[in-house]
This record gives C-alpha cells, structure tokens and sequence, in this order.
C-alpha cells in the first residue's frame, strides 16, 4: 500500500472503523451523554468533552499545514473551553470531531506523496510541532488520536 493511502486508513480506523489497538472513537463515544462528557472524574484529569475538542483543533490545525499554512496553535487553542452541557452542543462537538478528520482527509487525497518529506515549518519546537516532516505530521496525528481515544476509555470507566 502507497504511504499516503496507509496515512489516511490509519487515521479514518482510528476515527470510525475497527483500529488494531482497540475501539474506535466513534464507538468509545456511543451512548455517552452531554453531563457524561462535560464530567471530570477529578479536577487533574480532562473530561472526555475537552478530550474531543482538543482532538478536533489539532485535526484542524494539521489540516492548515497540510494545506501550506504555517504551524501556529490551534485557533481555538490547543485545549478548548467545553460550551454550556447540553445534547446540542455535544452532538455539535461530536460532528465536528469527524467533519474535521473527514476534511483534512479530502485534502490528503490531493495532496503529493513526494511532499510528505517536506518539512513542516523551518525549525523544531515539541511546543509547537513543527521542524518535521508532513509524514510525520500525519502519522503523529493518528497516534495523538490513538493515544487520547485511550484517555477517553479510562474516564469512561472511571465514571461508572
């Protein structure tokens, strides 16, 4: 399989199919409410609301580079703020969760596979993520989403 195609079939199994690691996130979010998502187990630890937001910006902000816009932050910051907890605007959330991967991957099917060496941004900042190649960009990301897909299934379980 063509890198870019493996790029795209991680991160969609990852979002909604049936990943190797485990759940996908779509169905680590089945059933779960507004007032289960907008929920801290405790003060240290993110709801799986901020969870999916933060999911989200960074699915846009990878979106931005890969379109050739500089690394910056999210525009809504790399965590951000949960709206009131209602089923609205969690439904809101979930949807923009997948309409963001779903973005970013449409422009992944035009964008050249010889450009996932090209670096992203000029110098390295971990803070930033940048100084890198766009492969690594993308890969990263769905391991970002792997990674906090396992943080939601733990603050499922520790809320029941």
């Amino acid at each position: 399989m063509q890198p870019m195609l493996e790029i795209i079939n991680d991160l969609q199994q990852g979002l909604d199919g049936d990943p190797w690691h485990g759940s996908s996130i779509h169905q680590l979010l089945e059933g779960v409410t507004a007032q289960q998502a907008a929920k801290k187990p405790t003060p240290a630890v993110h709801s799986i609301w901020e969870i999916v937001l933060h999911m989200t910006a960074w699915q846009g902000e990878a979106h931005r580079r890969v379109q050739g816009n500089p690394p910056e932050q999210p525009a809504e910051g790399d965590w951000p703020a949960v709206p009131a907890a209602t089923e609205a605007n969690w439904q809101a959330a979930r949807t923009a969760l997948g309409s963001s991967l779903d973005a970013l991957i449409q422009t992944l099917k035009t964008f050249p596979e010889t450009a996932l060496d090209q670096k992203v941004g000029t110098a390295r900042d971990p803070a930033l993520g940048s100084g890198y190649s766009f492969g690594v960009l993308l890969r990263g990301l769905a391991q970002h989403n792997a990674y906090h897909g396992g943080q939601i299934a733990v603050v499922k379980k520790m809320m029941t």
